[in-house]
């Protein structure tokens, strides 16, 4: 829908202003786009349905745009649109009519209920087969730089782009904290580095990354590759596959799989709030340390 063309000069103003407004604000490219593309595709509904103004919108024409998105076409594959992808079109409209209204993030006048997912994957890995991925890499350079792999993802509970990102300087083995300068949700945070991950990140800094980057002064990366390079997103991917093809389980593993497993194996302990600031999912501060985190035994 990303070729739709308004007509009401109204609605193009307010449209252009509103991807205006989101760029002032320093959201992401992808941000803009995606909020862009979407609320435009709820404007061009509207004037398709005659309405000419935003001000005269109501939550009845905001649950008819919805009803109207349930049964859309998917225009890349067969069927209808996803509920995730509704979601989006979700957050789009909300943000839209809060800019609308002149009001703040998370203050729409109107309200409109979220989609229910199936977004954790049912075959989760075990604790157990977690245990199984650190214990099939050996000792060569490889299997210490893919248990330290392993430890940021599954252990930290790191994305795989704050991976990438990720520097020497934002691990602190005196606090037993590993920074996370930038996530997905633009928030800075610190994640406790539990004993067993600790033991992963020394054996790799101390004795695999000063290996492959002899003049690691002017390397800040953590995560090199064999040519003392800071690993590409390609790179960490194929790492991943690497490590997946010597695992006993049938399941797919992956970096969203591993945040998944690490959510999903402490929730006996914690609160869904707990877990979701361990995993960057809400603001914090930055200064903040989550010592009163417990680890999933690791091997």
């Amino acid at each position: 829908m990303k070729k739709l063309e308004l007509k009401n000069p109204h609605f193009i103003k307010a449209h252009q202003e509103f991807a205006q407004r989101k760029k002032d604000e320093g959201k992401s490219h992808a941000h803009i786009t995606s909020v862009a593309n979407l609320s435009k595709e709820f404007l061009h509904y509207l004037e398709q349905n005659n309405i000419v103004g935003l001000a005269t919108v109501t939550r009845q024409n905001i649950d008819e745009y919805f009803d109207y998105l349930t049964h859309r076409p998917n225009q890349r594959r067969l069927g209808t649109l996803s509920s995730a992808y509704i979601n989006k079109h979700r957050e789009a409209v909300l943000r839209f009519m809060e800019f609308v209204h002149g009001v703040d993030v998370g203050q729409s006048p109107f309200y409109i209920p979220k989609q229910k997912t199936d977004a954790i994957p049912k075959d989760i890995l075990t604790v157990d087969e977690v245990q199984e991925l650190f214990k099939a890499q050996d000792n060569t350079i490889n299997g210490i730089r893919n248990k330290a792999i392993l430890g940021i993802l599954y252990g930290c509970g790191l994305r795989k782009g704050e991976l990438y990102r990720l520097d020497v300087l934002d691990i602190d083995f005196n606090k037993n904290t590993l920074r996370v300068k930038q996530s997905k949700t633009f928030t800075q945070r610190d994640v406790p580095i539990g004993p067993a991950v600790r033991k992963y990140l020394e054996d790799y800094l101390y004795g695999v990354r000063e290996i492959l980057a002899p003049d690691h002064e002017q390397q800040t990366a953590f995560l090199l590759n064999n040519s003392g390079q800071r690993m590409s997103l390609h790179g960490i991917q194929y790492k991943i596959k690497e490590i997946s093809k010597v695992s006993k389980t049938q399941k797919p593993i992956t970096a969203h799989r591993l945040r998944h497993a690490i959510a999903t194996h402490l929730t006996d302990d914690f609160t869904i709030e707990e877990i979701a600031q361990f995993l960057g999912h809400s603001c914090i501060d930055s200064s903040q340390i989550y010592t009163h985190i417990k680890y999933t035994e690791l091997p």
